[in-house]
């Protein structure tokens, strides 16, 4: 990876990536298999035979990413990326068909951060996430916020609305509110996390759905 500043104000960064996806244990031979552990799974094949199993359900993923930055001004700074990302096949046995080749699935992000804009030391931010893919394409709209609107609290609220097109299935529009707040007192951070989901499916062909999520947590720094 390389991370370079081409201008003043401006930084521009790459990544190539080549490896195995999943990563290669002998875990992976499990894969498709009616076993729930290596041991039971040893009961059939032999060690080297395992090994030979985790290799050909372990496809190999290449991963090509370009992103910029660039400061506006003293409040201002945009963000934008481009990826692209491959998996090789895998190959069949032990009753486990393989996986043929994909095609190239891409993403593109940009992304704009506000500073101070509703609150003092607070970051606003506004992104947009598209993503075309073999089987499915999204797109992603997400406003987040952080704010500290006292000493020691924060709070960091976050709105996402995407659109999902898919080839094979129906079309879904999904949009999550979420509210995210923790309170530092002294070597004690606490945590809330409350979200809600609403699926709706546009051409009707599966029930709308709505979710909700909590979590509680406190951590110790020291």
């Amino acid at each position: 990876m390389a991370d370079v500043e081409v201008l003043e104000g401006w930084r521009v960064n790459t990544l190539v990536e080549y490896r195995k996806s999943p990563i290669l244990t002998l875990g992976n031979a499990l894969i498709g298999q009616p076993a729930d552990s290596i041991e039971e799974l040893h009961d059939q094949f032999s060690a080297s035979e395992m090994k030979d199993l985790a290799e050909d359900r372990t496809a190999y993923a290449t991963t090509f990413t370009f992103g910029s930055r660039y400061e506006l001004n003293a409040r201002f700074d945009l963000l934008g990326s481009w990826t692209a990302t491959r998996l090789s096949g895998t190959d069949s046995s032990a009753g486990v068909i393989g996986s043929g080749i994909s095609g190239y699935e891409y993403t593109y992000y940009a992304q704009i951060n506000g500073k101070a804009l509703l609150m003092d030391r607070g970051i606003t931010t506004v992104s947009v996430r598209v993503f075309d893919g073999d089987r499915l394409d999204s797109y992603r709209l997400q406003l987040n916020g952080r704010y500290p609107v006292q000493p020691g609290l924060r709070l960091n609220p976050i709105l996402q609305l995407e659109y999902q097109d898919a080839d094979q299935s129906s079309d879904l529009v999904r949009f999550v509110p979420r509210l995210r707040l923790d309170y530092t007192w002294g070597p004690l951070i606490f945590d809330l996390d409350v979200a809600g989901e609403v699926l709706e499916s546009t051409s009707g062909a599966r029930p709308d759905e709505i979710g909700y999520s909590l979590l509680v947590g406190v951590r110790y720094s020291f």
